[in-house]
């Protein structure tokens, strides 16, 4: 057998360990790849473990495991689902009781578009303006696991370390909560309960297109957030203030909204994920409009009588008679895809959600250690090659 020439051989130690180094995982820098992350209930804009108690309109498909009391008539699937939207086009799904108006009566279910399927029926069947079929039958998803994957995310999304900064301000008698973040990638902001509840407004100012996580601790949140803006701080179409206060020096919080929705475009609300992980209630201000998804798993969300949430509404139990849902589902980044229940990555198999290296830290550096090894044997090769020709 012909051994190589020693050149021949140092130069193919290289070339290895080049294609070694080149073939590494990326690093903590990389942006990260980015999948759904709310499972089942990304489909829809209110989904709901147990009952419901609903009056007013959802823009989306709405979901409920227990009973649905619609009987102060409730209208939904105003606008067709998104990319990947409700499961087979069923925009309505009840998994027990689905309570109507009687016939004659003004308190009805209206479905815009798509099925309703539901375990039973007590009242007049749902209007179907341009749907298919109603269909009494089990739901055709798993409500329990659905949602003991939600809170692992909760509890998960709670524990990563603040990304930004929190402040509290008070002008002419209000109070106002700034959120101030830079990540362009994911931002993480631990508010208090009690903070949100002594507060009238919320500013969130993030890199365009950044993930905005809002950590709410406490187990009650019942508070008079009125207003949610971006950094322009525009509503209405005018400049405000400090203090809420446009610069004619009129005071419009409370009052009406533009197309956009009390100046948070559908974008915005798309990116921000309200995370009350410990709650057992949550109560939003009637009147108030509110941009976000609000992830509750353990809690009985009470969304007021009038106003709105632009995202998905995910409770324990829902009530709300008068309020609406806006279409706007949650398409941030929090780093990984969502866990599944047999996964095996870290100690309740799921990946760090904050990490956005490799997808095993001692695997890279083992690589690492490997390809410097492999460089300093092909260098020395190569020297020890040269001395010989020049002797």
């Amino acid at each position: 057998m012909r051994l190589p020439h020693p050149r021949t051989a140092a130069l193919a130690a290289l070339v290895a360990a080049s294609s070694l180094l080149l073939a590494l995982p990326g690093t903590a820098g990389a942006a990260p790849a980015c999948a759904p992350q709310l499972g089942e209930a990304s489909r829809f804009t209110e989904f709901v473990e147990g009952n419901a108690e609903r009056g007013g309109a959802s823009e989306g498909a709405v979901a409920i495991g227990g009973d649905a009391d619609f009987t102060e008539g409730f209208s939904l699937a105003a606008l067709p689902a998104p990319e990947g939207g409700a499961s087979g086009h069923t925009t309505l799904i009840v998994g027990g009781t689905l309570r109507s108006g009687a016939a004659g009566s003004a308190g009805f279910t209206v479905l815009e578009r798509g099925t309703a399927v539901y375990g039973a029926l007590a009242g007049r069947p749902p209007v179907l303006k341009s749907g298919l079929s109603t269909d009494e039958r089990p739901p055709p998803l798993d409500f329990a696991a659905a949602f003991g994957t939600l809170r692992v995310l909760s509890g998960e999304l709670e524990a990563l370390p603040s990304r930004g900064t929190v402040t509290r301000t008070t002008a002419h008698g209000a109070a106002t909560v700034r959120l101030t973040g830079e990540d362009e990638a994911l931002n993480v902001f631990p508010v208090s309960a009690a903070q949100l509840a002594s507060s009238r407004r919320v500013v969130l100012t993030v890199p365009e297109g950044a993930t905005a996580v809002v950590n709410v601790s406490g187990a009650a949140y019942d508070g008079a957030v009125y207003e949610v803006v971006t950094a322009d701080g525009t509503r209405d179409g005018g400049q405000q203030n400090e203090d809420g206060r446009d610069e004619d020096g009129r005071d419009h919080e409370g009052e009406g909204e533009d197309a956009e929705h009390g100046g948070e475009t559908r974008e915005v609300a798309a990116k921000l994920l309200w995370n009350f992980p410990d709650a057992t209630t949550v109560a939003k201000p009637s009147g108030a409009d509110w941009p976000g998804t609000v992830l509750a798993p353990h809690a009985r969300v009470d969304l007021g009588a009038s106003g709105s949430v632009t995202g998905t509404v995910i409770a324990a139990s829902l009530t709300g008679v008068g309020a609406e849902t806006r279409q706007a589902p949650f398409t941030g980044c929090l780093r990984t895809p969502l866990p599944s229940p047999d996964a095996g990555a870290g100690p309740h198999g799921e990946r760090d959600l904050a990490d956005t290296g490799g997808d095993n830290p001692s695997q890279t550096r083992a690589l690492v250690v490997a390809g410097l090894g492999a460089l300093t044997a092909g260098a020395a090769a190569l020297w020890v090659t040269r001395r010989r020709e020049e002797g």
